[in-house]
């Protein structure tokens, strides 16, 4: 999806260099925590286009871990210059040719509950001050686009919506299929919104107010190619991807800190349970 046009002007001049030359791109920026800029997330099958191989996120180690589960955890930040203060197509996800055969699609599903970092607290709460949710929006599938039923394609173009007590809207959506050459390369919309807001309309100005914060989703990457009536590839890991709604960048810093080092003197701590991360006190 390229929706946010000024962005896609970018790409699209990237484009060869960023697919033969992946890590330079998503590892450019000197701070890549607290000012993520515009990056991809490098996706890799191991072994290679293998029946039965796994998919792996950042297996460079580009970005932090999670202290708890060890998980990937991508920092990312609303605010796109095309897309305004409450959206953004970070991360992109790429794939170098060879990962996988051309017209393998990569998709990805969602997973647990949305949690906000309170920049007052200190501290990580699947509490939403204003009921936000944070939306991503994967491709309409080829075969929903053909039927053109109008129920369905409304479910689909809602979005994947993350809100306090799980997901709503499609939980699987596609990411991008492979090109000739079995490259991947693609940006996906994220946004936020309040109670009132409907971040999936176009343009400014749908979003209500969203809290100042940081918002942090979990999803999985995989792949619905089939090889002998079974899935080809393993899914990945569960991963996070932490997104910066109006923290400046120290604060945001704090926030992504807080669930990559050990909990020092915190009333916060994390508790992994049936993968989801919810939040308790001591």
């Amino acid at each position: 999806m390229c929706s946010f046009k000024n962005a896609c002007i970018v790409r699209w001049a990237i484009l060869f260099f960023a697919t033969h030359f992946p890590f330079a791109v998503a590892g450019e920026d000197p701070d890549p925590i607290s000012d993520p800029g515009h990056f991809d997330a490098v996706v890799t099958v191991t072994p290679p286009a293998g029946n039965g191989a796994r998919i792996e996120i950042d297996k460079a180690n580009l970005f932090p871990r999670d202290y708890a589960t060890r998980r990937v955890l991508i920092p990312a930040n609303f605010g796109d210059f095309a897309g305004g203060p409450y959206k953004t197509d970070d991360p992109g996800w790429i794939a170098s040719a060879g990962n996988l055969i051309a017209g393998e699609m990569l998709q990805y599903r969602a997973l647990g509950n949305l949690l906000f970092w309170d920049n007052v607290a200190k501290g990580w709460t699947n509490t939403m001050p204003r009921g936000e949710t944070v939306r991503l929006f994967g491709e309409v599938p080829t075969d929903v686009l053909l039927r053109n039923d109008p129920t369905e394609l409304a479910f689909y173009r809602q979005g994947t919506i993350w809100h306090s007590n799980g997901v709503a809207g499609p939980t699987t959506a596609a990411i991008q299929v492979a090109d000739i050459m079995g490259v991947i390369h693609a940006h996906l919309d994220f946004c936020v919104q309040d109670s009132g807001g409907d971040c999936s309309m176009p343009g400014l100005g749908h979003s209500g107010t969203p809290s100042v914060g940081a918002y942090l989703i979990e999803l999985q990457i995989s792949s619905a190619a089939i090889y002998n009536g079974r899935a080809k590839y393993r899914s990945s890991n569960p991963l996070y991807i932490v997104l910066n709604r109006g923290l400046s960048q120290n604060e945001f810093r704090a926030a992504v800190e807080a669930r990559t080092k050990a909990p020092v003197n915190s009333p916060y701590r994390q508790i992994p349970a049936n993968g989801i991360l919810i939040i308790g006190q001591h």
